[in-house]
């Protein structure tokens, strides 16, 4: 849907969005994405727990929707979840990352890449309910940075404990998507920026940091960091950090034509295509 959106494709937009409400609204007008029960071939049902983080991030194409295509639908969506997020997954100004109406159950910890700033944003602009729950969305993001020598942000924020996670190993894919969201509302570090260029000419981004040290525990590396790390590059418009990254992630794509998936992007010991490196590295464009 993001990348319909960037290409001016309406008519697509809209039925996505049709068919994602059909199959993925759950009955408290929330997006079950990703999950979902078959019960037989002509029918699913959603899975009754949902991501605060997807919800978010499908406001946020709501409101851009309706702001270039004058759509009275789009708004609507837009205004229900708004309601329904803050209703099953705000407390206390506090965002929780799940909620399963099962049980009633929210987890007292959060992930900081379901901080969606820009749309927390957006929703506090349209709702003043949210003001206070943007603020401290915020404050809770800024403060989880590591520091110097790992200039990237610890991926998980515990409520009671008032604590950042994890102590020892980061995962960088999930780090990234929280510099990405910064990067959407113009307040990414510039350390990081820096970080990540000269990580990128040394010889790559890998997928695993010692929080102390900063150094490399897994060298491995994958197509989502490096189209992640170019959307970051679009976002503040810092040509050389997306050519950087856009020149590490075409070394991902099958150049071999004979290859049943030439064209795409995968990784080399994978032999099946991983549909989120897909959509990333399709939104890195």
């Amino acid at each position: 849907m993001e990348y319909l959106l960037k290409n001016n494709q309406e008519a697509l937009f809209k039925q996505t969005l049709k068919k994602l409400i059909e199959d993925f609204l759950t009955q408290d007008k929330l997006l079950s994405v990703g999950g979902y029960i078959q019960q037989d071939d002509s029918q699913v049902q959603p899975i009754p727990k949902w991501s605060l983080g997807d919800n978010l991030k499908v406001y946020k194409l709501m409101i851009r929707a309706s702001k270039i295509w004058q759509n009275e639908l789009y708004e609507t969506v837009a205004n229900q979840l708004s309601d329904q997020i803050y209703r099953y997954n705000v407390v206390k100004n506090k965002l929780y990352s799940y909620h399963d109406p099962s049980i009633g159950e929210r987890e007292g910890e959060i992930a900081l890449d379901d901080f969606d700033l820009k749309a927390l944003g957006l929703l506090a602009e349209q709702d003043v309910r949210w003001k206070g729950t943007f603020q401290k969305s915020k404050e809770i993001v800024e403060k989880g940075y590591i520091g110097h020598n790992l200039p990237l942000y610890y991926t998980y924020y515990n409520y009671e404990e008032k604590t950042y996670g994890p102590q020892e190993k980061i995962d960088i894919l999930q780090s990234l998507r929280i510099v990405q969201h910064l990067s959407e509302s113009g307040i990414c570090k510039s350390d990081t920026i820096k970080w990540l260029k000269e990580q990128i000419k040394a010889g790559g981004v890998y997928e695993q940091y010692d929080v102390k040290t900063g150094i490399v525990t897994s060298h491995k590396e994958a197509v989502a960091i490096y189209a992640v790390i170019s959307q970051i590059g679009k976002n503040i418009g810092d040509i050389e950090l997306y050519t950087l990254a856009m020149e590490k992630m075409l070394n991902f794509q099958v150049k071999d034509k004979q290859h049943q998936y030439f064209g795409a992007f995968m990784e080399k010991d994978k032999d099946r295509l991983n549909d989120y490196d897909l959509v990333q590295a399709l939104l890195a464009f």
